[in-house]
């Protein structure tokens, strides 16, 4: 069975129109607008402007660890990482929750690219490999033994392994260009499988306490709701048995004496009890 087959896997196409669409579906629209608008109509004259870099960072320019998460330096590095996000975008989803995903994106980007900056002082970083590769990283986590089959691999095999390949390539990666100034950013891609790791082992078991601490209590304002209800209920039918008893006997003694013989208490008595029938009468 392929991953795609399976029904946590499924497409979940509730709505029509950009609603329905998933936040995976988002990211990649927004980068693809991002890189058409960077590529085709300012020539790619705007990498200056949109990537991080020490000194960019230090001078005050904090918006630069968002904007280089959206902006690619080729078409090459644009595709590479459109397809990480285009294969694996709906087990981003399916797996961390929509609500997760953008938020992992950004961290995964910001971790990387301050990475980055920290080792290489001099050379600039852009583009999403980082931040793709945090979410990646938080789903091999929690569903190492999923098996995935890629485009270029016509094989299946546990997800728990392209994790690995990822971790060595990139550490190697690393090793092999620690005095290079440009190229693929392996440090960036490490530190978003940090971010992803930190997701997953730090963040998500607080998160998952208070939502089980939030249920929990849900359900105890409910029971207390509910026993209040029934209390209530009870109150109201004591309340009606006790004055059907009494009109009862208020109407025995007007049959027998006339209206004149009632006290001020049992005409009160009397206009309680037309006001609640006349209530209910109402609502139907």
């Amino acid at each position: 069975m392929g991953i795609y087959d399976r029904e946590y896997m499924a497409d979940s196409r509730r709505g029509a129109g950009f609603r329905s669409w998933s936040m995976s579906t988002w990211l990649l629209v927004i980068n693809s607008v991002v890189f058409l608008i960077q590529h085709l109509i300012f020539d790619n004259r705007i990498q200056g402007l949109v990537n991080l870099s020490r000194d960019t960072l230090f001078s005050g320019q904090v918006w630069r660890l968002v904007s280089f998460q959206f902006c690619h330096a080729d078409v090459g590095h644009f595709i590479s990482n459109m397809l990480f996000l285009f294969f694996l975008g709906r087990m981003f989803e399916q797996v961390l929750g929509r609500k997760w995903v953008l938020s992992l994106y950004l961290l995964g980007g910001v971790i990387g690219g301050i990475a980055h900056i920290g080792l290489f002082s001099g050379a600039p970083v852009i583009g999403a490999s980082a931040s793709v590769i945090a979410l990646a990283t938080a789903v091999i986590l929690t569903i190492p033994e999923q098996p995935i089959s890629l485009l270029f691999l016509p094989v299946q095999f546990k997800i728990k392994y392209f994790g690995w390949f990822l971790l060595i390539g990139n550490v190697a990666g690393l090793l092999m260009t620690l005095n290079a100034s440009g190229g693929i950013s392996y440090i960036s891609h490490l530190g978003g499988m940090a971010a992803g790791w930190g997701f997953v082992n730090l963040l998500m078991p607080h998160l998952r306490a208070r939502e089980n601490r939030s249920s929990e209590s849900r359900k105890s304002r409910s029971k207390i709701a509910e026993a209040a209800e029934k209390q209530i209920k009870k109150k109201r039918q004591k309340e009606t048995v006790y004055l059907s008893k009494k009109v009862d006997a208020i109407l025995e003694k007007i049959s027998e004496e006339g209206m004149q013989s009632l006290t001020p208490e049992e005409k009160n008595v009397l206009e309680r009890s037309s006001q609640k029938l006349s209530k209910k009468l109402d609502d139907k």
